[in-house]
């Protein structure tokens, strides 16, 4: 009878608060508040003392879940409101660009005024593209933003040469952080600047592909006949191309593959997976 009456009031006091506890912590999630389960009035002090330790604590990190959500949607408010800023800035410098563009009557100044536009609005198209993207926070679509950049490209080469420039793009369906796509797009026009500066006609060959052999990665390539040493009348500014193409490798934290012979350019850069 003595073990019969001790285990009813080891069950009473202990074993049924301490069960109710345990199911109702095996059930908490961040954010959630705890409910201190009901007790009886013989239930064991210090039990009760605990189920109120744990209601405090999961009230506490509910309250910081809550402050780091605001926190967090004020930073994202903050972010898009930098960027919108930033990409509103492009748009005013590159419209100023096209209005000294237009105003000059040098042939030489308009050139370099157009090959600074190419090259303003190359960085603008990247960060229209993140703007756009920001929500999702997937990074930027390379396909998205090398299409508009050939665009420019095309029409800015009929502005300057009054031809076409015919420029392929094959891009796989990839997308970069800001900070890979601002070099890229970098890349792309200072080499069709380079090859709309030639006098003569030809194709550049744009391409963006995943490595199979490296995840993660992806190989941009650059070709054309008109980016060949041989081809390029002006050694000074292949020389400038040069300097530049090879900074932003290094930005890249890649090295930079040239083929003088063939006017080839190869990187391999980071991809979001």
């Amino acid at each position: 009878m003595a073990a019969i009456i001790g285990w009813h009031i080891a069950r009473r006091l202990l074993v049924r608060p301490l069960v109710a506890l345990r199911r109702e912590v095996a059930t908490y999630r961040p954010g959630k508040i705890l409910s201190p389960p009901a007790t009886t009035m013989s239930a064991a002090q210090e039990i009760a003392e605990l189920s109120e330790a744990f209601h405090a604590l999961s009230r506490d990190v509910a309250r910081h879940e809550q402050e780091m959500q605001r926190a967090l949607a004020d930073q994202t408010r903050l972010t898009r409101e930098v960027h919108h800023r930033v990409k509103n800035n492009l748009q005013i410098i590159s419209s100023l660009i096209s209005l000294h563009w237009r105003a000059t009557e040098d042939p030489g100044t308009a050139s370099a005024y157009l090959s600074i536009q190419r090259r303003v609005d190359a960085l603008a198209v990247v960060q229209r593209n993140h703007y756009a993207e920001l929500e999702e926070q997937k990074g930027v679509s390379a396909r998205a933003v090398i299409n508009e950049i050939v665009a420019s490209l095309r029409t800015s080469a009929q502005i300057q040469n009054a031809r076409a420039l015919d420029i392929n793009v094959e891009c796989d369906d990839i997308c970069l952080h800001l900070d890979v796509a601002a070099p890229v797009a970098f890349m792309t026009a200072e080499l069709a600047d380079l090859a709309i500066s030639q006098d003569m006609a030809g194709m550049l060959h744009i391409s963006l592909k995943f490595m199979d052999d490296q995840p993660g990665k992806a190989c941009l390539i650059l070709e054309s006949p008109l980016l060949r040493a041989s081809s390029i009348a002006s050694l000074r500014s292949a020389e400038l191309c040069a300097r530049v193409l090879e900074g932003l490798a290094r930005q890249l934290r890649t090295s930079l593959n040239h083929n003088a012979e063939t006017g080839r350019y190869g990187v391999v850069i980071p991809v979001i997976v």
